[in-house]
């Protein structure tokens, strides 16, 4: 959207945090395009803050158990945008429901909240701070020796996958949606986890 003089008049985000995690997400979001991801216009190193296109939609932490085949309708997208990801040579560190915005409107997702991000193969050794999300985040993440890798986030897509299977135990998917969740368990143990 631009005003009469031709400037951007576009919705946007004030993100601040502590250095290191907002330039984690500010070199990660200029190396990396997708509609996948917000982008990032500026970041004002002074104030800590990033400024970032707003993207509407509600987190998927939101989705509760009953809305399992939400969630199976939406995991391609999920693991296309992680994809896009990698094949772009980074790592977004932090995946979980809570970082992954959902657009009733247009039945689409974007992944969100790049702090914890790194180029493939960095040493968790050459960070001054790290992010981790207990629960979804591999316990050797936390060695020093670590070093970044595609299965830390497929690692965390498995671990979210795992507690739905959990929840569908109490008999909240239907028989299609059990398979369909095996399969998507086997196909990321099968990406190493």
């Amino acid at each position: 959207m631009k005003d009469k003089q031709g400037s951007d008049m576009s919705p946007v985000l004030i993100k601040q945090g502590d250095k290191d995690s907002l330039a984690r997400e500010w070199h990660s979001l200029q190396s990396c395009e997708s509609h996948y991801f917000r982008q990032a216009k500026a970041w004002l190193v002074d104030d800590n803050v990033l400024v970032l296109d707003y993207v509407e939609g509600e987190s998927l932490l939101s989705l509760d158990s009953e809305q399992a085949a939400l969630f199976l309708y939406l995991l391609p997208q999920i693991v296309r945008a992680i994809s896009v990801l990698h094949q772009q040579g980074w790592i977004h560190g932090d995946i979980k429901p809570s970082n992954v915005l959902f657009d009733k409107r247009y039945l689409k997702i974007t992944l969100i909240d790049f702090g914890a991000a790194l180029p493939i193969n960095t040493m968790i050794s050459s960070q001054s701070s790290i992010q981790l999300t207990p629960g979804f985040s591999p316990e050797s993440r936390s060695y020093q020796n670590h070093k970044v890798t595609e299965k830390d986030d497929w690692y965390a897509l498995w671990q979210w996958v795992l507690q739905l299977k959990k929840q569908s135990e109490q008999g909240v998917l239907t028989q299609r949606e059990s398979k369909q969740l095996a399969r998507w368990l086997m196909w990321l143990e099968m990406k190493g986890c």
